[in-house]
């Protein structure tokens, strides 16, 4: 993921007047499954360090929590709360290995097909006008940060489709197969979640 200045240099003059930032995180995880076929295929990457018949499976996702955590604490929570629950019972062969990074202050993370914020009592009006400078942000850091080459290739920032606003949306419930309503989304889930969602 791209990196950006602190809140007080170049991000904060680019948000709306009461916006709050975050500390993002980049958490990765990665860990050792049994294959039956052929991986000569793969790069080195897939397999280094392991034994014939093995291969890494792995995992990643960011993080935004209200305050600073120290990197320790997100691998030790990861490793205790979420390893516990995701692991392939008898299909694993060891141990995750789990990396966390600080990636920047920032107004919304990324989930998929989604992103969402904090709910700090925007209006709907607020929340839209909040994420579409977002997006504008995110594109212009892809254009200017970006290596793509005749524009193939992987964006530094990945979007999933929130680059058109036609595609934003909320849900009823939160539930992906529920009705879907105007953005964004202020479900139940959201709700208790204490945050506001946009997805697409």
């Amino acid at each position: 993921m791209m990196r950006l200045p602190d809140p007080d240099q170049r991000l904060l003059k680019d948000l709306l007047e009461g916006e709050k930032v975050y500390p993002l995180y980049s958490v990765r995880a990665k860990w050792p499954i049994d294959i039956d076929y052929d991986v000569s295929d793969y790069g080195d990457p897939w397999f280094a360090g392991l034994p014939r018949g093995q291969i890494w499976n792995s995992a990643g996702w960011t993080e935004m929590p209200k305050q600073p955590r120290p990197l320790p604490e997100i691998i030790e929570e990861t490793t205790k709360t979420w390893w516990p629950k995701y692991k392939y019972k008898g299909v694993s062969r060891g141990e995750p290995v789990i990396v966390a990074e600080f990636v920047r202050w920032e107004v919304w993370s990324i989930t998929w097909f989604s992103h969402w914020t904090h709910d700090i009592g925007f209006d709907d009006q607020q929340v839209l006008r909040s994420f579409d400078r977002f997006v504008d942000r995110m594109k212009e850091l892809n254009r200017r940060e970006g290596s793509l080459v005749d524009g193939l290739g992987p964006e530094p920032y990945c979007l999933m489709g929130a680059e058109d606003r036609f595609r934003w949306y909320g849900r009823t419930t939160g539930h992906p197969n529920d009705e879907q309503t105007d953005p964004p989304c202020r479900c139940p889930a959201c709700k208790k979640r204490g945050v506001v969602t946009v997805g697409h």
